[in-house]
């Protein structure tokens, strides 16, 4: 793999101005949006507790998260901001690792810059690099993993004490993107054990120098690995893993249709929305026969010609396709074997990372061929493709999985100016913002303001405040004669009050 981290910074400009973008993006969206109900649920049923709950085994705990949560709001006060500080620090290392990823692998603008789009800017990653759960800092650890694995390919003369250490901080990284998140779990291990493998197979001879390789794959992370999820894993209950794809293709469609999602015509003028709109369809299929051709085509080239300058490449490329296949198989197997459901969208992140850049390393070790090659032209076109369609969905006001929470924060506002104006005090909230109201509750302290959760049918009917979901609702705010003071303009969420007849007026924060 050629030594690429040796060129000057600006003959990298493109991806400094894609990374800081990206970084500047994600702060000002943890800014912006309101928290969601999954957001805010794991913070007060686990990082806002009085007792240890950071310990408590759950599904909802992301334990690595939920740690730096805690440390973060207990320090410096809880709000958007500092909720969503750790899936920032994720969002970092991610860019981070996308940086020297793209610039390890080729030097050509025309490659690295859609590459880094396509691993960055993919709109189901950005949520979740924003989004105050674990996926952030889970996909941070992986992508770094996998950059420490890439210098490790790249560097033919790595003495025994160096790979030793790298081998330590892959250990490391994969112990902590487990323990920001348990779905990463199985594609974690697996890209461990085979790098392992690899590393056994090609730097190692005999016993010993075999035993300290194995010490410094897998002791760091199992120490790691025990000190912050040990207990949480010992005391696992049974049906937390509920969430989950029924088959393959619901697997697959899921991660398709959050990938490539609505396009934004704030971003893309009519002429662009309307043609990427319509090849939207054909992308994804475009994406997996280019990928294919890519990888059928490298080592159809490579039996009939080795390349050794192209070696590392290809090398990194197969280990990258072993660890996305035998993760898939794995999660078959137990799927059909324990009855462990498949990662259905976010808990399957890890496929969208793996596979772009696998398209990515094949793609680099075309660019190695000088003579014509019809499959590389191809396939940066179907990046780049992919890449505009990304940016086109570049969005600020919401996540697209808890768009129905993409206007909490002005509905609690609207829930306080109602309280000042009607002296209305409780408010029976459906399921969707319970959760969300009572963290900007404890946020901004109006602790006269009460948000029972309330899912029953029907709904109980003559209380004074209502917050509900108005296309499921509005038949029931009409039935009660109910006078609506907010309705969000992104996510149909209503605050709905019985006998206040002043002016209704659209409430702000102080």
């Amino acid at each position: 793999m050629p030594p690429h981290p040796t060129r000057s910074w600006k003959e990298d400009w493109a991806l400094l101005i894609l990374a800081a973008g990206a970084v500047s993006l994600v702060i000002v969206r943890a800014c912006l949006q309101s928290v969601t109900i999954d957001e805010a649920d794991s913070f007060l049923l686990f990082a806002g507790q009085s007792w240890p709950a950071q310990w408590y085994p759950s599904s909802g705990n992301h334990v690595l998260n939920t740690l730096l949560e805690r440390l973060v709001t207990t320090i410096c006060g809880v709000n958007e901001l500092t909720l969503r500080t750790p899936a920032i620090l994720g969002a970092m290392i991610y860019v981070a690792a996308a940086f020297y990823l793209c610039r390890r692998l080729t030097a050509r603008v025309v490659l690295e810059a859609p590459l880094f789009i396509a691993l960055v800017y993919n709109p189901m990653i950005l949520d979740y690099l924003v989004a105050a759960r674990g996926y952030s800092l889970a996909s941070g650890f992986l992508l770094a993993a996998l950059a420490v694995m890439a210098s490790v390919i790249g560097d033919r003369q790595q003495q025994s004490a160096g790979l030793q250490r790298k081998c330590a901080w892959i250990s490391v990284f994969l112990s902590l993107s487990f323990a920001a998140n348990f779905s990463f779990g199985i594609a974690d291990g697996i890209a461990l054990l085979f790098f392992f493998i690899w590393a056994a197979r090609k730097r190692q001879s005999g016993f010993r120098a075999g035993v300290n390789l194995a010490a410094s794959c897998f002791l760091p992370g199992l120490v790691i690995g025990f000190l912050l999820a040990g207990s949480v894993v010992w005391n696992w209950p049974k049906g937390q893993l509920y969430f989950g794809s029924k088959s393959l293709s619901e697997m697959t469609q899921g991660l398709v249709s959050a990938s490539f999602d609505q396009l934004n015509p704030q971003v893309l003028n009519p002429l662009l929305l309307k043609w990427l709109g319509k090849m939207q369809p054909a992308l994804p299929v475009l994406g997996a026969l280019a990928l294919l051709a890519l990888m059928g085509s490298v080592e159809l080239d490579r039996w009939r010609t080795p390349k050794p300058s192209a070696a590392p490449l290809l090398t990194f490329a197969r280990l990258l396709t072993a660890i996305a296949v035998a993760t898939l198989l794995v999660h078959w197997i137990a799927f059909h074997t324990f009855q462990l459901l498949l990662p259905q969208d976010r808990t399957g992140l890890f496929f969208v990372i793996l596979f772009t850049l696998i398209f990515g390393s094949a793609l680099a070790v075309r660019f190695e061929a000088r003579r014509r090659d019809p499959v590389r032209w191809m396939a940066v076109a179907v990046l780049i493709l992919v890449a505009a369609y990304f940016a086109g969905c570049l969005r600020f006001g919401y996540f697209r999985e808890w768009r129905f929470d993409a206007d909490t924060k002005q509905l609690y506002w609207a829930a306080v100016d109602a309280n000042r104006r009607c002296g209305v005090r409780e408010f029976v909230a459906y399921w969707m913002y319970p959760g969300v109201l009572n963290f900007y509750k404890r946020s901004y302290g109006q602790g006269a303001l009460e948000f029972p959760s309330d899912s029953s049918k029907p709904l109980p009917a003559g209380k004074a405040g209502y917050v509900l979901y108005y296309p499921g609702q509005a038949g029931f705010i009409e039935s009660q004669g109910l006078k609506i003071l907010f309705r969000g303009e992104r996510s149909d969420a209503v605050l709905a009050v019985r006998g206040c007849e002043t002016e209704t007026r659209n409430p702000a924060s102080p």
